[in-house]
């Protein structure tokens, strides 16, 4: 019981929290190079989305000072994405899909998924799915790690 009182408050304690923004995770340098190979042993699913990840060999990064990006279907309302290391063509492929997409700066290291705005909201008629939630992510390099949640429509630029 004690145990589910103090989950409750933690939880309660998430939601009121302010959501991050971009300033307060910034990266380092920016690699100003292009991709200029992907490494498919990097990830074992890598070859699966082989002609995608090609397609970016001769791009700039778009997250995170070094990595770039890449989003795709995977159904209805179903995205699935990809961070590829520019110096080295590595890929990691979360186990993490967007319903209505992703936010990313260049040089922070702040990732958004699922970034709801008021006019979504809005078109909801106030009847937000209880599944349906921004998530906030801080890329470490080698894992996105889970910092925030919200139902709230987020109030940064994407």
């Amino acid at each position: 019981m004690i145990r589910a009182i103090f989950l409750l408050l933690l939880s309660a304690n998430a939601y009121s929290q302010e959501a991050p923004t971009f300033d307060q995770y910034t990266s380092g340098k920016t690699f100003n190079g292009l991709l200029k190979s992907i490494d498919f042993s990097s990830h074992k699913n890598a070859s699966t989305f082989k002609t995608r990840l090609n397609n970016l060999i001769g791009q700039k990064p778009n997250f995170s000072s070094t990595y770039i990006i890449t989003l795709w279907g995977c159904g209805s309302s179903c995205q699935q994405f990809a961070l590829v290391n520019a110096k080295n063509g590595d890929v990691f492929i979360p186990n993490i899909t967007a319903s209505y997409g992703i936010c990313f700066k260049l040089k922070s290291n702040l990732l958004i998924v699922n970034p709801l705005t008021q006019d979504l909201i809005d078109g909801l008629d106030d009847k937000t799915p209880v599944w349906l939630k921004t998530k906030y992510f801080k890329w470490d390099g080698e894992v996105l790690n889970s910092i925030h949640e919200t139902q709230k429509p987020i109030d940064v630029e994407c």
